[in-house]
């Protein structure tokens, strides 16, 4: 079982990108267009999943910076095995995402499949990149 601290870390980690499904949302107030529930659910997995790809390339930087990141959250609590830890998590998002891509209506799931297959050639990003861990970030800081 996780920590209170891991709970709350996931929990402001997942609330990141709230401001996504405001938007979506409004966008189909304003265009008087239905919402699908289901394609919303989903959506939450995937700015998740950015989200955290996100906090793996700017762990530095967020270490410098003093900002949330959860992968620091992770390395806080489990130190050294902070990347399985968090490896887990992702492996366990990525099954519900793909379990729920099966489901979406096959317009949107052919136009998200395009949409992303579209930002991994941009990014070059084909897998999850962990960097090293930094377990003392006070050290870190002053070495800057």
């Amino acid at each position: 079982e996780a920590s209170e601290f891991i709970k709350e870390a996931i929990s402001a980690s997942k609330d990141k990108s709230f401001d996504y499904r405001v938007l979506h949302r409004l966008l189909c107030l304003l265009s008087r267009q239905t919402y699908n529930e289901g394609v919303f659910e989903f959506m939450f997995l995937n700015e998740h999943l950015v989200d955290i790809a996100d906090d793996l390339f700017d762990y530095e930087k967020d270490v410098e910076r003093n900002s949330f990141n959860i992968l620091r959250c992770f390395v806080r609590e489990y130190g050294n095995e902070a990347s399985l830890h968090l490896a887990d998590r992702i492996g366990r998002f990525e099954k519900e995402y793909e379990m729920r891509l099966k489901s979406l209506p096959g317009p949107v799931r052919s136009a998200h499949v395009k949409r992303e297959r579209s930002a991994m050639e941009e990014s070059k990003a084909h897998m999850w990149e962990f960097p090293p861990l930094i377990l003392d970030e006070r050290s870190y800081r002053a070495s800057l």
